[in-house]
């Protein structure tokens, strides 16, 4: 299918300690049609420095995501790069 999607980000910090630390949450699409699909990069930010967490494939209006941290991000944030066409938050 085709559109320019809009994304939001909802996100936490869960697991204990080091090796089981995760940034979890959902991204929600929407302005698209429910068989919209999109891969779409999540970042970690820890302070100036950005760290690419991996890609989450986003079809319909809402997925979950969990991405392994090494320690606790200030910010989890979706395509910073601005690799996906999208339209502004």
């Amino acid at each position: 299918d085709t559109g320019w999607p809009r994304y939001q980000l909802r996100w936490e910090l869960a697991g204990g300690g080091p090796a089981g630390r995760r940034a979890e949450g959902t991204i929600t699409q929407s302005e698209v049609s429910e068989l919209f699909t999109m891969p779409v990069p999540g970042y970690a930010r820890f302070g100036a420095e950005l760290r690419r967490l991996g890609t989450a494939v986003v079809t319909g209006g809402k997925v979950a995501f969990a991405f392994p941290v090494s320690a606790p991000p200030d910010a989890v944030v979706l395509d910073p790069n601005h690799t996906v066409l999208r339209r502004a938050e």
